[in-house]
């Protein structure tokens, strides 16, 4: 079987780097399970392992004897109500599949009850007024922490895809509100948030109340080393690879998690008795670039608008990996206006990224191909 996941989370016992976003939820962990909640934003670009570290953290927290109980948000999920109604319906689910005092409490905890009570608040919500909400939302939760607390360390909330809260109006003021009012209150709620960097725009501000309320720990590609590790530690020493093969994978990939596990998972798939040399990896490339292309390439191409395909093709067309507006304007002739505003579009699309000022680059080297 194949023990790389590009189309899902890294197990965690494959998962390698990060040790230091590791190290602050382990710290902030132990203060929660102490009775001194943190809680955490975790924020990247697409394919950045936001995913495979909260099933990271979800993994430690249920090791140190915590609930943990993770999700994701989808479309569908679209005010205050319906977010309060998941979460409770997350940890009813994730209750039921416990032991003892603690699955007898969700199997006897009567969801139907507090669904009619939450959702009957619907009217109060449209006219703008959220405190009955705020009260019922915490009063639930404290005497689900009253019940359970006393048989686990704390009850952590993973939230991915949490983006979507930009969707549902003033959800997070209303979770910082419910959270910090837990906190004072000694229930044992860790709440973690993990979403694409537009997720907190409001919070750029660090002495800014949200700011105060989530740690923001923001993702970056992995190490060379950390690279080499993703790698080897699926294959479990069953499998040999060659360290010239392992050499031209922290290159190509340049580190980027998702990219990184494409590599290990074609690799894999064509590696001969057992062994990955250089031979497989030649042969194995372009397969990988058709993937990639048709997987996660396409989608940064095509939600472009068609004079933001024409930068693309003018910055694949560079000798340089950095550039500027003034490099593309120099070389397709359009005002300086239309390439400033199409830059600032393809940074919203993840399609380039900004270094600094004026200087920027092409989300992937790989792209760069793709686009020629």
């Amino acid at each position: 079987m194949n023990p790389f996941r590009p189309g899902g989370p890294v197990e965690p016992e494959y998962f390698t780097g990060r040790k230091d976003e590791i190290k602050l939820f382990e710290r902030f962990l132990k203060s929660t399970k102490n009775g001194n909640p943190f809680n955490i934003a975790v924020l990247g670009e697409r394919g950045i392992g936001k995913t495979s570290l909260l099933r990271k953290f979800e993994d430690n927290a249920e090791k140190s004897g915590c609930i943990a109980v993770r999700g994701s948000l989808d479309p569908s999920i679209s005010n205050l109500p319906e977010l309060c109604t998941y979460i409770l319906e997350l940890m009813r689910e994730k209750g039921v599949g416990k032991s003892g005092r603690i699955k007898e409490f969700f199997k006897k905890y009567n969801l139907e009850r507090v669904k009619i009570n939450i959702l009957g608040l619907q009217a109060e919500i449209k006219k703008g007024y959220t405190g009955s909400l705020q009260i019922t939302f915490r009063k639930e939760l404290e005497e689900i922490w009253k019940n359970v607390g006393k048989e686990t360390g704390g009850i952590i909330l993973l939230i991915d895809e949490a983006e979507q809260l930009e969707n549902i109006k003033g959800s997070l003021p209303f979770l910082r509100n419910v959270f910090q009012s837990l906190s004072e209150k000694r229930a044992g709620y860790m709440l973690i948030l993990s979403g694409k960097l537009e997720l907190f725009r409001k919070i750029k501000d660090i002495h800014s109340p949200l700011a105060r309320f989530l740690r923001p720990i923001h993702l970056c590609n992995l190490l060379d080393d950390e690279v080499k590790e993703a790698i080897i530690k699926p294959l479990e020493n069953t499998v040999k690879i060659d360290e010239n093969v392992l050499t031209k994978v922290i290159e190509e990939s340049a580190g980027h998690p998702y990219i990184v596990q494409v590599f290990g998972y074609m690799l894999f798939e064509n590696m001969k008795d057992k062994k990955i040399d250089i031979k497989i990896f030649e042969k194995t490339y372009p397969e990988i670039i058709r993937f990639l292309s048709a997987q996660f390439f396409n989608d940064l191409y095509y939600i472009a608008s068609d004079s933001e395909r024409e930068i693309l093709r003018v910055i694949a067309s560079l000798d340089k990996n950095m550039f500027s507006p003034n490099d593309i304007v120099e070389k397709s002739g359009k005002s300086s206006k239309r390439v400033s505003t199409c830059f600032q579009r393809l940074v919203e699309k993840y399609a380039i990224r900004k270094l600094s000022r004026g200087n920027y680059e092409l989300y992937h080297k790989l792209f760069k191909k793709y686009l020629k």
